[in-house]
């Protein structure tokens, strides 16, 4: 009985705790949904109580503010693609790496596996500069295709994420392939690859919420073309001289909903796959 009352104060303890934490992770958005229906006026007047009228002009708004000649539809319109393509480039050459490196034996794996991890260590922001020279002597800088490349990396975390899992894929089915005259193109696309799916899935759903939400390689490489990141910093600055406050909540809030749509529709495959902090296939 003793350790039965320990044990139900320990779970006890460790729900409020978490319960706390939920909260303060949830109640900024609860926050801000709040007061982008109020007037500017009213926000000033209190930012805790609910609107006295709920205005949905302000989300009306939105849509149309222009932020450095650029519409909130323009910069979402920016983001999906960059998304989208960066996301495609970055698995393809992910998984093909990460297929090389758990399924072929060849001279120096092991020495060019133990750096990559080595390189995962090191911060990247000191590279800043060198990447800046390299887009701007290929005549790549404040182009999309300039961003897609560095966006390009075979060896992010993803790639130990799928090695773990076509290390797991038994080499069975490869041989009957090959057996049936499969050469290893087909065997990696038509029988390893399918397998290896709900991690790419996975993968893919949480890379596009990241480059989603990325300010820094936009704002430094693609200027002339704002994402939704890099808008709500400069509708931020705006609103010094503004002070349009519920505008901008609402604009922030439209600028999740498509993050939010897309967790909800994969949020089964994510915790799936997702399990002791990594990927299962």
């Amino acid at each position: 009985m003793i350790n039965y009352n320990k044990k139900h104060l320990a779970f006890t303890v460790a729900f409020i705790i978490f319960l706390f934490y939920a909260v303060s992770l949830v109640f900024p958005f609860v926050w801000l949904f709040n007061n982008s229906f109020k007037s500017n006026t009213e926000f000033f007047k209190d930012v805790w109580s609910l609107p006295e009228q709920w205005l949905f002009s302000n989300y009306v708004d939105g849509f149309t503010v222009s932020i450095k000649n650029f519409t909130l539809m323009k910069m979402m319109g920016n983001s999906v693609f960059i998304a989208v393509v960066g996301v495609a480039l970055n698995m393809f050459f992910t998984v093909c790496a990460a297929y090389i490196f758990a399924k072929f034996r060849f001279f120096g794996r092991n020495f060019i596996y133990a750096l990559v991890i080595t390189f995962m260590i090191i911060p990247t922001t000191g590279s800043t500069p060198a990447l800046y020279r390299f887009l701007v002597n290929l005549k790549l800088y404040d182009t999309y295709w300039g961003l897609f490349i560095l966006q390009s990396n075979a060896f992010s975390s993803g790639f130990l994420f799928l090695y773990a899992c076509f290390v797991g894929i038994s080499p069975s089915y490869a041989e009957a392939a090959v057996l049936d005259g499969a050469n290893n193109w087909t065997v990696f696309l038509r029988v390893m690859a399918p397998q290896a799916i709900p991690v790419i899935t996975s993968l893919s759903v949480i890379q596009f919420i990241g480059v989603w939400n990325d300010f820094y390689a936009p704002y430094m490489f693609l200027p002339s073309y704002p994402t939704v990141a890099v808008g709500l910093d400069l509708l931020n600055s705006q609103m010094t001289y503004d002070t349009n406050y519920p505008l901008m909540f609402a604009v922030m809030v439209i600028s999740m909903i498509p993050v939010l749509i897309l967790f909800v529709c994969f949020q089964k495959t994510i915790m799936e796959n997702t399990v002791a902090g990594g990927l299962k296939g």
